[in-house]
């Protein structure tokens, strides 16, 4: 009877608390993981040497198609295994070297779902201002719904329930926006291909299952983030049942390292507020690069630096006031953590899928390179990057998030 006694206590400390964590945790991530396995899925059955060979190279084709339609959109050759992209703040597509030139139908497919995206940008003025706001308020709602449920339970604050529902259901309507104009895309795109009597039968049909399949990716994640939504009342529970836990005394080193970190928190406030006001000109590929490899570098440092002081200054944290300050806070660590979680553990998964999937690598003989590539492969990047719009900039500052907890932290520990 002791020793039964024993292990109910034993799961009652250590079990259920590791449960609840894991549970709050895998919701935060479950969008993100299904995200993942259907990229990994699309990645690996899509054979775009498949089809018959066109005529006409996926490039030329969709240039072609822009002039027909009077669009005001360049078309950039990016390197070989580059990104297929519409940056509407610029007005450009960016192929790469291997889609422009490649003459099967997955090529022009691609092209013509990119061309469809500027063609919903077109249609209104509303719309243009409304889908790329929608793009980045959905990443940074969900890291808001995640700092909130993660912060509640560790505040053990039930108060941050319904903003953290609230920030759910918002994250589910952008992204609910975004899957509707990658629909409208993939629509656009596949009427275009069907208008052009060079695309048989067999090819309209691998070009249909590309898009479903491409749709499908940003369909899973939507899908993810409404099991969280069914799931909320379970969530709500186990973060409400929560027993209080005595977090004891501050020691000094917990001190001596908050005082290290605030000199680095500052300049990285400095350099963000910086950028947002008059943004370095990026004319070069290794500027462009070099920018990039920085601002990685410095989300990671602040977020792991932000990470340190909510796990071990929370305690610091009695009102409403810091407890929001503490959920904008952890907003800018949710991103590099969470990066290096999803490699650490979704990593292996996809490795698993890729070799579940793989086929065999060779080239294809449709494939015709441009005659001649810019000197520059990234131009409406390094537009984008010197002369942001305005719904850009205000997105950079989500990256001051948390200023507010800096200076709450540096108040009590000076009172």
């Amino acid at each position: 009877m002791a020793a039964l006694s024993t292990i109910l206590i034993l799961v009652e400390v250590v079990l259920e608390p590791v449960l609840r964590w894991s549970a709050l945790i895998g919701a935060c991530a479950l969008p993100f993981i299904m995200s993942g396995l259907g990229i990994a899925i699309h990645q690996r059955t899509q054979d775009r040497r498949s089809g018959s060979t066109l005529p006409l190279a996926a490039g030329p084709w969709l240039e072609a198609r822009i002039q027909e339609l009077g669009l005001s959109v360049d078309v950039e050759v990016h390197p070989r295994d580059g990104l297929d992209a519409y940056w509407p703040s610029v007005g450009a597509i960016g192929l790469s070297e291997r889609t422009w030139g490649g003459c099967r139908p997955g090529q022009w497919t691609i092209a013509a779902h990119e061309l469809g995206h500027a063609l919903n940008m077109a249609s209104s003025p509303l719309i243009a201002e409304l889908l790329p706001m929608a793009r980045l308020a959905q990443g940074q709602l969900w890291r808001a719904f995640a700092a909130a449920l993660l912060c509640s339970a560790l505040l053990q604050e039930p108060a941050l329930l319904p903003l953290a529902l609230a920030l759910l259901l918002g994250s589910a309507t952008v992204t609910a926006v975004v899957c509707l104009d990658e629909a409208s895309a993939s629509r656009h795109g596949y009427r275009m291909l069907r208008e052009d009597e060079r695309m048989s039968e067999a090819d309209l049909e691998l070009a249909r299952r590309s898009m479903l399949g491409a749709g499908t990716i940003y369909g899973l994640g939507l899908v993810g983030q409404l099991a969280v939504l069914a799931c909320w009342g379970p969530l709500a529970s186990w973060v409400s049942a929560a027993p209080p836990a005595d977090p004891g005394p501050i020691g000094a080193g917990v001190l001596w390292l908050t005082l290290a970190l605030i000199p680095i928190l500052v300049l990285r406030a400095a350099h963000v507020l910086l950028q947002v006001m008059s943004p370095e000109p990026v004319t070069t590929d290794f500027r462009l690069f070099t920018v990039m490899h920085r601002e990685g570098q410095w989300e990671f440092l602040t977020g792991m630096g932000v990470l340190i002081l909510v796990m071990s200054l929370h305690p610091l944290i009695v009102s409403p006031l810091g407890a929001l300050a503490l959920v904008l806070g952890t907003m800018t660590a949710i991103g590099p953590v969470g990066g290096l979680g999803r490699a650490l553990i979704l990593f292996p998964l996809l490795l698993l899928v890729h070799r579940w999937l793989e086929r065999p690598e060779e080239e294809d003989d449709a494939f015709f390179p441009p005659a001649t590539l810019p000197d520059e492969s990234a131009p409406a990047l390094m537009a984008l990057y010197t002369d942001p719009p305005w719904y850009l900039r205000v997105s950079w500052l989500a990256h001051l998030a948390y200023l507010p907890l800096l200076g709450l932290l540096i108040f009590r520990l000076l009172a």
